[in-house]
């Protein structure tokens, strides 16, 4: 079984993650590997006879997610409010908009999404920082500046604030 498909199949989870309102159902090895924070949690918290069950009530379910995924697949999707999962509210492309009048970086939406997805992958990061997973955090920071690129002043007081 592919590491994938381990993170979605819950049955043989031997811990449940929580954070505010999700639960994820998880394996003990994986996290352990991933953080040397979560290994001396397990280490000392482990029970043989039920589930651990680790709080992390510190970070939104998105942000858990990605540590997640990134724990079983060494990488992680964008967050909720990206501008690759939200449904265009306009239509877009040159044929569209006309070419001349085309122009993300002009487009509010777009503006809003890529703030969106830079604070997505600060917060990323500042986990990643937390719970000492150094490829995680590059991988943050990577997106971040890539998240970055074509921000606004005026967003980018947003992703500092």
């Amino acid at each position: 079984m592919g590491l994938l498909a381990r993170f979605q199949d819950c049955e043989d989870s031997d811990c449940v993650v929580k954070c505010r309102r999700a639960e994820f159902q998880v394996h003990q090895n994986t996290l352990r590997e991933a953080s040397p924070i979560l290994d001396a949690y397990f280490g000392c918290c482990s029970k043989k006879d039920k589930k651990v069950v680790l709080r992390l009530h510190d970070f939104r379910m998105h942000t858990v997610q990605a540590l997640l995924e990134f724990m079983y697949c060494a990488n992680y999707s964008s967050g909720p409010d990206t501008i690759e999962n939200l449904e265009p509210e306009y239509e877009t492309g040159p044929e569209a908009m006309g070419t001349a009048a085309f122009c993300d970086s002009m487009n509010p939406i777009v503006q809003k999404n890529r703030v969106a997805a830079c604070k997505f992958h600060m917060t990323v990061g500042i986990a990643a920082r937390y719970y000492e997973m150094n490829s995680l955090d590059d991988l943050s920071r990577r997106k971040f500046m890539s998240s970055l690129s074509g921000v606004k002043a005026k967003g980018l007081a947003q992703v500092i604030s």
